[in-house]
């Protein structure tokens, strides 16, 4: 059964120098279970989850490499091409509370705000485990 989850930061970096700060996000949890119904269920069928999928979308600032500063919208691609582009997902709950992943890009969205920065929006699926830390 899928499960909502939301949350009020996080963000995305990729392998090519292409970063995003998110200010928000929201994501489905997917689990894959099998069934591991024995004997001694007696009747009544049990299932263990062995994976689970989050997909999601995004919505925050472009950023160029490891720093901070929003990259200006004359600095982008005007098609970039995100096709198979993946990269690490962390989607922050709260405070030094976060999820990270390896992801793959599904779709991108980029918006000029009026000050010339990038501001965009992309959609994710994970790709492999999820490193949880929880202060």
């Amino acid at each position: 059964m899928a499960a909502d989850i939301s949350g009020p930061g996080g963000s995305f970096t990729g392998p090519s120098g292409f970063n995003m700060h998110f200010s928000g996000w929201s994501a489905t949890l997917n689990p894959t279970t099998v069934e591991t119904t024995g004997f001694a269920e007696v009747g009544n069928r049990t299932y263990d989850v062995t994976a689970i999928v989050v997909t999601g979308t995004a919505d925050g600032t472009i950023q160029n490499g490891n720093s901070t500063t929003p990259v200006a919208a004359s600095g982008l691609s005007s098609s970039p091409t995100m096709s198979a582009y993946g990269g690490t997902v962390t989607l922050t709950f709260a405070s030094g509370n976060t999820w990270a992943f390896p992801s793959k890009i599904t779709g991108l969205a980029i918006n000029r705000r009026h000050d010339g920065k990038a501001d965009g929006a992309l959609s994710f699926v994970s790709s492999g485990a999820i490193t949880q830390t929880w202060a």
